[in-house]
């Protein structure tokens, strides 16, 4: 309450510098958007189209080891993909 006092209702803005720090960079972001607008190879892929456990493993595989599906699954959402 004593906040709420002094701040007003910017109480209820998150702080800056608050919530999970962004594990992968730009670059690494843009690899993953790249990856997944290219079209698969067959033999190398193993698919002629992405599924996104099929394009978290070519990642791992392409030189990020640790990125997940949910992490790729939000960085196309953010860059316009459905």
């Amino acid at each position: 309450m004593a906040r709420c006092n002094v701040v007003g209702l910017a109480v209820l803005d998150v702080a800056p510098g608050r919530g999970r720090k962004r594990r992968y960079d730009e670059t690494a972001r843009g690899m993953i958007v790249a990856m997944a607008q290219r079209t698969p190879d067959r033999r190398e892929d193993g698919s002629a189209t992405w599924s996104l456990s099929l394009l978290v493993r070519a990642l791992r595989q392409g030189g990020l080891p640790r990125v997940s599906a949910t992490t790729v699954r939000r960085v196309l959402h953010e860059a316009g993909s459905s």
